[in-house]
């Protein structure tokens, strides 16, 4: 028994030693890398903040173009299959600025207000990319009928497609 802990201990510091680390601390409380994870956190952070404002203009690019006036009624039911794919693509943009506000919050010390703030944030962009995905789906539905109606069954079948990959994206996020 005392072999097997002495040949345990010898291989945790082997280990440190061959990545270069020579204290077994975790890195974060390293004192000495404090300003290289502040950056990294700041560097996340900035991420998050501009997905979301990628994910906040296609949401806004596709509530213009369900609002918008339409010659034909064909133009109308493209424009409603334009709506979900922006809308398909906040929601993604949003999930992807919740992952990035996660990576900053493990870049912060436990507990610290920062770190809190960091996952706040993530919260709320993972609740962005649901409503985003959720608005995605309907839009693909609408175009679905809209061309079931038409008689269009290779649109239709594409618009359910979609709306199907939608709604699955909006049941597994967290």
């Amino acid at each position: 028994m005392t072999k097997l802990l002495l040949k345990s201990t010898l291989v945790v510091i082997s280990m440190f030693i061959v990545l270069g680390c020579d204290n077994p601390e975790p890195v974060k409380k390293n004192p000495e890398k404090a300003d290289s994870f502040k950056s990294a956190a700041e560097n996340w952070e900035k991420g998050a903040q501009n997905r979301t404002e990628i994910a906040d203009k296609d949401s806004t690019v596709a509530d213009s173009i369900r609002r918008a006036g339409y010659e034909t009624e064909e133009e109308r039911k493209e424009n409603r299959e334009k709506a979900g794919d922006k809308e398909d693509k906040a929601g993604d943009e949003h999930e992807k600025a919740a992952e990035d506000w996660e990576k900053a919050a493990g870049q912060y010390e436990d507990g610290s207000e920062e770190q809190n703030k960091a996952k706040e944030e993530a919260k709320a962009a993972r609740e962005k990319a649901k409503a985003a995905q959720k608005k995605g789906a309907k839009a693909h539905e609408r175009a679905a009928e809209d061309y079931k109606e038409a008689g269009n069954k290779g649109k239709e079948a594409k618009s359910n497609e979609k709306a199907a990959k939608a709604h699955e994206k909006h049941a597994n996020m967290q």
